[in-house]
């Protein structure tokens, strides 16, 4: 399947790195350093299966050699920090041939050269279902005489809006001038090609999705974009590379390649559960309008081809419809003033049911001067029946489906058969008959006094308080 890859890279000196290393790794060749005098060798790398180099209008000829071009670069990339090649890493689409993965390189390159790029690109292939290309591409451009240009110029800074922005006196918070009252703008050096822009970066990932999709199906198309950018519940993968293969190769544990796989599992247990809510979906649709059909077929309203169901009942509107007559006849009646609402007028149903029906008459319907024997009746009572039948199992399974616990109806016991027999009245007894005597008067009976609760002590009526003694005084005798 084809998958989308594409990934940007600065070669300099900071690094260690040489342009001639760099060419001869990836052209598998071997390239003499004129600088440093060192030969690089990778003649045994047997999986260069295609490499070319695109010049530019103004490059010279002799930039078709691999050497050349390169000890080119160095020479004239002579600071410590310089940058010398910016590297283009692609992944080939598995469906096209060589020939259109060829193609296709060329149309993604072409728009670079016309912008003064020189392209060294090669293919490489092991079989392993992994053909991927590595491409160099200059980073000055070639002036018209074929020498090399400025990366950068001295120039201008602009703000967004495209003017120069001017010099502030902290002081003053004027713009400043210079002594023959100039005014001063502020200055810096500017990218003379645009090729480091991050926006230039992005133009160059969607020509790439574009160049394969046109030569790709619409199952295989690829996208630049980010998963977040194209809306997808999906986790992205993490670049392996060919060491963490290696150990995995050997048994031995790799973190890269163990998280590609969790990753790789977890995206299709998403993918599965998606895919399942869908089916359930579609399927509760398709449950829900059945139900509906059956609802409107239950009260008459609606008739479902080919059953033997009575379709619905005639009113004003369908007699409205079917002809001028019955219009006249549904007008008379109103006027008249008598019969419902949604009643047609007898005179226009006869109307309609004299003139004929220029459609072909569908079966199953039941017309009112055909009106189904007893049997035909039963048979449309068990077809409804049957219909609900397989209505309440499907909607059952979908119950089971989605988790839906089932309320449980609370029923009442059966009745024992001691309780459904019914009891049998006893005979009435017959009275004796007593002669009249007089009836004693009924004697009234005191009414009882309430008794104190046990846990109540009983109140005691209140006692009339015992008068004092007067009291004697003696007199002692001396």
């Amino acid at each position: 399947m084809a998958i989308y890859h594409l990934s940007i890279k600065i070669h300099g000196r900071s690094k260690g790195q040489s342009a001639i290393g760099c060419a001869a790794y990836r052209a598998g060749e071997k390239l003499k350093d004129g600088e440093t005098g060192r030969i690089y060798d990778y003649t045994r790398k047997k999986e260069v299966v295609h490499k070319e180099i695109m010049l530019c209008a103004n490059a010279p000829p002799e930039f078709q050699d691999r050497s050349t071009l390169w000890n080119s670069v160095m020479k004239v990339e002579k600071a410590s920090n310089a940058q010398f090649a910016r590297e283009f890493e692609l992944a080939l689409p598995v469906e096209l041939s060589r020939e259109d993965q060829i193609e296709v390189l060329r149309e993604f390159f072409q728009p670079m050269v016309d912008d003064g790029m020189c392209i060294d690109f090669a293919i490489h292939d092991k079989r392993d279902g992994n053909p991927h290309c590595h491409a160099l591409a200059t980073m000055r451009p070639i002036n018209s005489d074929g020498t090399w240009g400025l990366k950068e110029k001295k120039g201008f800074l602009l703000d967004d809006d495209g003017n120069r922005i001017p010099i502030i006196d902290p002081k003053t918070g004027q713009q400043k001038v210079d002594k023959r009252g100039r005014k001063q703008w502020k200055r810096g050096l500017t990218d003379s090609t645009g090729w480091n822009s991050r926006s230039m970066a992005e133009r160059w990932r969607a020509s790439w999705a574009q160049c394969c999709n046109k030569r790709l199906d619409e199952h295989h198309r690829i996208d630049h974009r980010s998963y977040v950018r194209q809306k997808k519940a999906q986790l992205p993968t993490i670049h392996e590379g060919y060491g963490a293969r290696i150990k995995d190769q050997n048994f031995e544990q790799s973190e890269r390649v163990e998280h590609n796989r969790q990753v790789r599992f977890f995206n299709q247990f998403f993918s599965e559960i998606a895919d399942r809510i869908e089916e359930l979906k579609d399927t509760f649709r398709k449950l829900m309008t059945r139900i509906e059909q059956a609802k409107e077929v239950i009260h008459g309203k609606r008739y479902i081809p080919g059953s033997q169901l009575t379709g619905r009942s005639l009113t004003r509107h369908d007699v409205s419809d079917r002809g001028p007559a019955a219009n006249d006849a549904g007008r008379s009646r109103a006027a008249g003033g008598s019969g419902g609402r949604d009643q047609p007028d007898p005179e226009a149903v006869r109307t309609i049911l004299k003139r004929p029906d220029p459609q072909p008459e569908e079966p199953g319907i039941v017309t009112p001067d055909d009106e189904p024997a007893e049997d035909e009746l039963e048979e449309i009572l068990r077809k409804r029946q049957q219909s609900l039948a397989e209505i309440a199992l499907q909607l059952e399974q979908l119950r089971a489906e989605l988790g839906i616990p089932k309320k449980e109806d609370h029923k009442p016991e059966p009745m024992s058969k001691a309780e459904t027999e019914p009891v049998p009245a006893p005979e009435p007894k017959p009275e004796p008959q007593q002669e009249p005597t007089a009836q004693p008067q009924p004697q009234l009976k005191p009414e009882p006094r309430p008794q104190p609760h046990p846990e109540q002590k009983p109140q005691s009526e209140p006692q009339p308080k015992p008068e004092p003694e007067p009291v004697v005084r003696r007199r002692r005798g001396r």
